[in-house]
C-alpha cells in the first residue's frame, strides 16, 4: 500500500484542492463573531492601565498573550490528555484515540512554524526540544537505576541514540519510549523549514514531503537509523499540512464548510481501521488516507472548540493548562511511563486488577499534574529547559 507510485498523484491533487491557490477569505460566522472582538478588546483595555501603576506581583494580560489563540493550546490539551488515557489500555477509546492525538501535535506545530534561515531553527529547535529531551533522559535514567538498575545501561544507550523503530538490531535490547515524539518534532521542523524556504511551488512541496514519508516508512521497517529520523521524516508531511491551513487561511475560510463532511467521513474510515501508530510509522489505512482523516479530526475539535471554549469554566481552564504545559506534562509523563509499573504495584495495594485501567488513569493523571506543577515552580527549569519565561494560570 505504501509503496505504490500512483498514490503520489492522489496526494498532489488531495492538497491542491483543499488548499487552492485562491482561497475564500469569507470568515465563519460560526465561531467568529463581532462580540469575540470586542471581548478582547475588552479584556486587553483592563489588562493594560491608563496611568502609571507600581509594578503587580500577579500575572496580568499582556499585548503578547491576548494575540495567542487559546483554541490551539485547548486542542493540545484534549490531545494530550487522550494521550496518558490511551496509555493506560482503555481499550473501548484506542482506535479512536490513536486517529488523530499525535497527529494533532503536528498540526498545530506547522500552524505555527515560520520560515525562519536554517541556522536559527536549529537554534531555536535545539533549545525548545533537544534540551527538554536531555533533561527528561537524564531522569528517564535516574528513575530506571530506582526502580530496575539492570536496565540502566540499555536505557542509556537508547537514549543517547534516540532508538525507537520497528527495526532492532542484535545489539540493543532498549528504546527511548515516549521521547520519540521530541526527536521527531525537531526533524520534523528542520525539515519543513528548509523545505518551505527553499522550494516555493506547494505542488512540488507536496511531492517531496510524500516521498520522504515513503523512505521514512521503509527505513523504519528495514534500516537502523538513530535519532528517530524516519519518524521525523513521516511528521513532516503533518507539518506542512498544518503550514497550508495557516498559508491559505483555511480554518476561517468558507472553504472549510465545503470541505468538512470529506474530511469527516475519512476521519471515521480511519478510526474504524485501527488509527495512527506514528512512533513506528504504522499507518493502516495508507499514510495519504490517515494524514486527511486526522485533518478530519482535527478540524471537528477546532471547529467544536471555539463553538463551546468558555475560558471562565473550571473545566476548560483545566484544559487549556494542560495544553499550554504540554510539553512539561508531555516529558514527565514519558518517565512515569517507563518507570511506573501498575501492574506490579497494584496487588501490593490488594486492589482487583479489574480496575487497574481507571487506577492507573486517575494515579497517572494526578501524579503528572502535581509534578508539572512543580516543576513551574523551580525557575531554572522553567526558563531554561522548557524556555518558559512567565508562568500563567
Amino acid at each position: 500500500m505504501y509503496t505504490n507510485v500512483h498514490h503520489s498523484s492522489l496526494f498532489v491533487n488531495l492538497f491542491l484542492n483543499i488548499f487552492p491557490e485562491s482561497i475564500s477569505r469569507q470568515p465563519l460566522l460560526i465561531y467568529i463573531t463581532q462580540q469575540d472582538d470586542r471581548d478582547r478588546i475588552r479584556k486587553h483595555k483592563q489588562a493594560v492601565p491608563s496611568s502609571p501603576m507600581p509594578p503587580s506581583t500577579t500575572t496580568s494580560y499582556t499585548p503578547q498573550d491576548e494575540k495567542r489563540d487559546e483554541t490551539f493550546d485547548v486542542l493540545k490539551g484534549i490531545a494530550i490528555i487522550l494521550m496518558i488515557i490511551g496509555h493506560c489500555d482503555f481499550s473501548p477509546f484506542r482506535t479512536f484515540i490513536y486517529s488523530f492525538h499525535m497527529p494533532l501535535f503536528f498540526f498545530v506545530a506547522g500552524y505555527f512554524l515560520k520560515e525562519r534561515p536554517l541556522r536559527k531553527e536549529l537554534f531555536l529547535s535545539t533549545k525548545r526540544l533537544l534540551v527538554p529531551y536531555i533533561f527528561t533522559a537524564f531522569w528517564l535514567c535516574v528513575a530506571t537505576t530506582c526502580i530496575n538498575p539492570t536496565r540502566l545501561k540499555s536505557i542509556a544507550l537508547a537514549s543517547l541514540l534516540g532508538f525507537r523503530a520497528q527495526y532492532i538490531p542484535n545489539w540493543i535490547d532498549a528504546h527511548v519510549g515516549l521521547l520519540w515524539f521530541i526527536l521527531a518534532m525537531f526533524w520534523a521542523r528542520i525539515i519543513t523549514s528548509v523545505l518551505v524556504k527553499s522550494v516555493k511551488s506547494d505542488y512540488i512541496l507536496s511531492i517531496i514531503f510524500f516521498l520522504l514519508a515513503l523512505i521514512g516508512i521503509f527505513l523504519n521497517k528495514k534500516v537502523f537509523v538513530p535519532f528517530c529520523i524516519p519518524q521525523g521524516m513521516c511528521a513532516a508531511g503533518f507539518l506542512f499540512v498544518g503550514y497550508l491551513i495557516k498559508k491559505y487561511k483555511f480554518l476561517e475560510s468558507s472553504y472549510l464548510i465545503q470541505t468538512f463532511p470529506f474530511l469527516l467521513i475519512i476521519w471515521a474510515y480511519n478510526w474504524s481501521a485501527g488509527g495512527v501508530d506514528m512512533y513506528c510509522c504504522l499507518f493502516s489505512s495508507g499514510y495519504i488516507f490517515d494524514l486527511i482523516g486526522a485533518l478530519g479530526a482535527f478540524v471537528t475539535l477546532y471547529i467544536l472548540v471555539k463553538q463551546c471554549y468558555n475560558r471562565n469554566s473550571f473545566l476548560w481552564r483545566s484544559i487549556h493548562f494542560w495544553g499550554r504545559y504540554s510539553l512539561i506534562i508531555y516529558c514527565v509523563h514519558s518517565v512515569e511511563h517507563s518507570a511506573a509499573l501498575w501492574k506490579t504495584i497494584v496487588p501490593h495495594l490488594n486492589i482487583p486488577l479489574d480496575n487497574l485501567t481507571l487506577l492507573s488513569i486517575f494515579a497517572r493523571m494526578s501524579f503528572v499534574f502535581l509534578l508539572t506543577l512543580l516543576l513551574l515552580k523551580i525557575r531554572p527549569v522553567r526558563e531554561y529547559v522548557f524556555q518558559i519565561k512567565k508562568c500563567r494560570n
